[in-house]
């Protein structure tokens, strides 16, 4: 658990967190109780906002990937339990199911990093 805080009523949560995270102009209690002191807080600031909302886009696609893979490997387990899928298809459609999930989890090539042009320009 992180906490970022400036003020007087940061620094127990902060001395209490994982990781704290103070903005230097702030009190000096709570400089002392964080882990990581920010000297120029908005651009860092920015980057660890950017970096936590890639985190999570990241988080959602290896989901997508598990529940994709494995609702196709249901499907096709299902399939081949009841007859209806040759052992042809089966290596076809398993093949099929990796190359759908290496070309979703290919997305984050093209994914911009929110908030680095913000950064940049100051």
């Amino acid at each position: 658990v992180g906490m970022l805080g400036d003020g007087l009523n940061d620094g127990p949560a902060m001395a209490a967190a994982d990781v704290g995270i103070a903005i230097s102009c702030g009190l000096q209690l709570t400089v002392d109780a964080a882990d990581v002191v920010v000297n120029k807080g908005g651009q860092l600031l920015l980057r660890l906002a950017g970096a936590v909302a890639m985190a999570k886009r990241g988080r959602r696609l290896v989901l997508q990937n598990l529940a994709l893979a494995m609702a196709i490997k249901l499907l096709v387990m299902m399939l081949a339990a009841s007859g209806q899928l040759s052992l042809s298809m089966g290596i076809f459609t398993d093949t099929g199911s990796l190359l759908l999930v290496l070309m979703n989890g290919l997305r984050p090539l093209t994914w911009r990093v929110p908030f680095a042009r913000d950064s940049a320009a100051t």
